[in-house]
């Protein structure tokens, strides 16, 4: 195990010979010490970063680019269902408000008529939804396959496995599944908090992630 300090292999790996140099002017002050071991971790790391963005570059159109298109298809699938799922819940439970206002009987006819329509509608989001998951689910295979992940840096891939087995684990779990009326108005997998949380969490960082490299900005956050 090496006894150099972190600082001191950032400077051997910039500046090779040039270290002791280095060396000589940290030992003359403790604050110009700190303010050149700062600036030598950001050069270090901006050197890093501009690494990553280079070699990635190379692949936004093949292995990037559809990702992106595939969560986006994803993400508007989610949204969708959980719209509809929420106004399914409402007419269901009468909540929903009805304009011009009307009499109490008609109301209530008006909104139990209201039912089967919303509820084809929210099967609907839900067939979609499961067609998706299964092109996402399919695109990373045919990623890991191909061993086209080998060019994702660890931290994103390590999440967009992550997110695949939580798609994968709602679909096992019966949480894509619905074939009966009654079924789509109970609960799923995906329509607790907690997968609801792990969705919008994983697809807002795998989205951001995504759009940096596509822009070229700093990937060091």
């Amino acid at each position: 195990m090496t006894t150099i300090p972190l600082w001191a292999q950032i400077v051997i790996a910039l500046f090779g010979g040039s270290f002791f140099g280095a060396l000589a002017s940290v030992v003359v002050s403790p604050i110009v010490a700190r303010q050149q071991i700062r600036q030598l971790e950001i050069t270090y790391r901006q050197k890093l970063n501009d690494n990553l963005l280079q070699n990635t570059s190379q692949h936004i159109d093949t292995l990037y680019i559809p990702i992106s298109k595939s969560l986006s298809k994803l993400d508007d699938c989610y949204k969708t269902y959980k719209r509809r799922k929420s106004v399914l819940r409402s007419i269901r439970s009468g909540t929903v408000t009805i304009s011009p206002p009307r009499p109490p009987d008609e109301t209530r006819t008006k909104i139990h008529s209201l039912i089967p329509p919303y509820r084809d509608a929210t099967e609907e989001a839900l067939h979609e939804l499961t067609q998706a998951c299964g092109n996402f689910r399919k695109l990373m295979e045919e990623i890991t396959e191909q061993g086209r992940d080998n060019y994702l840096p660890m931290e994103f891939d390590e999440r967009l496995r992550s997110f695949t087995q939580l798609l994968k684990a709602a679909g096992e779990d019966g949480g894509l599944v619905a074939s009966t009326g009654t079924d789509i108005e109970g609960n799923l997998q995906i329509d607790g908090k907690e997968f609801e949380k792990r969705f919008v969490e994983d697809m807002r960082y795998l989205k951001s992630y995504i759009k940096d490299i596509a822009l070229g900005t700093t990937l060091n956050k």
